[in-house]
């Protein structure tokens, strides 16, 4: 591992644990190669407590996205042991899978909207993953229930006022806004969010991790993020773990570094 800063290079930090009975996700030795190239992953191990936000920093290529996939077993990982909530995603039949996968909200960078349904609908789209059925499908035939959960969700996110505009009328920032609150719509415990403001501006990119913030402190929920951006990683983590070449070299909280620390890293 890297030093966590220059004054104690000679003393890189040793990567945080958690007891087995608190930790959301552990990762034990797992890697990954695609075919006829080099490895993705290699032996990477980490693990994620109830509650605690955690940064994937790495270069493009590093192997962040794939990281989070092989957690949810959207890529099969080709060695190692993944405990997620409780379950080992790859020991898991496909019903069982798909239980597991609703837990998790999974945020992408393209916010994967329906552009033609307003907002309240695409929020709805998370009770799918929960077996809502197809009635979940259009908010105007959606129970009642559902469409008051829903219209919940987009208030927790600030949107509630939005419900009946189009996606594609929303701003950038305003429809990862209602991705997030499909998420929730899922009653997800945990969420996985794949460089979230990397296509936003930098103003509605601030709202957007100060939501997180306020959704992980006020609902308990766990949350892993990838990003490129140095000061979100400081400033919305609870710990950084930094990959290169598909290996964890830093892994550490993130009071205990600084961006010259991780500009260095990059380096």
């Amino acid at each position: 591992m890297v030093a966590v800063a220059a004054a104690r290079a000679e003393a890189p930090p040793a990567p945080v644990t958690c007891a087995a009975g608190t930790a959301e996700l552990r990762v034990d030795g797992l890697s990954k190669r695609f075919a006829g190239g080099a490895a993705v992953l290699s032996d990477v191990s980490f693990a994620v407590a109830r509650g605690e936000t955690v940064a994937l920093l790495g270069a493009n290529g590093a192997g962040k996205s794939t990281l989070l996939r092989c957690c949810l077993r959207l890529i099969e990982p080709d060695a190692g042991r993944i405990r997620l909530l409780g379950s080992d995603p790859r020991a898991l039949k496909a019903a069982e899978l798909r239980r597991l996968r609703a837990r998790v909200g999974f945020i992408f960078q393209r916010h994967n909207l329906v552009p033609r349904l307003p907002a309240l609908s695409n929020v709805l789209h998370g009770a799918l993953a929960r077996g809502g059925g197809m009635r979940a499908w259009f908010h105007e035939a959606a129970p009642r229930a559902l469409r008051t959960e829903a219209l919940e969700c987009l208030d927790r996110v600030g949107l509630a006022a939005f419900a009946e505009h189009r996606a594609d009328r929303l701003s950038g920032g305003q429809s990862q806004r209602v991705a997030v609150a499909r998420a929730l719509m899922q009653r997800a415990e945990m969420l996985f969010a794949d460089e979230p403001v990397a296509s936003l501006d930098p103003a509605a990119g601030e709202e957007v991790m100060e939501l997180f913030r306020d959704l992980v402190r006020r609902a308990g929920l766990t949350l892993v993020f990838t990003t490129h951006n140095l000061r979100h990683a400081l400033d919305y983590a609870d710990r950084i773990v930094a990959l290169r070449g598909g290996r964890v070299e830093i892994d550490a909280p993130s009071r205990e570094l600084d961006q010259g620390a991780l500009r260095a890293f990059y380096g």
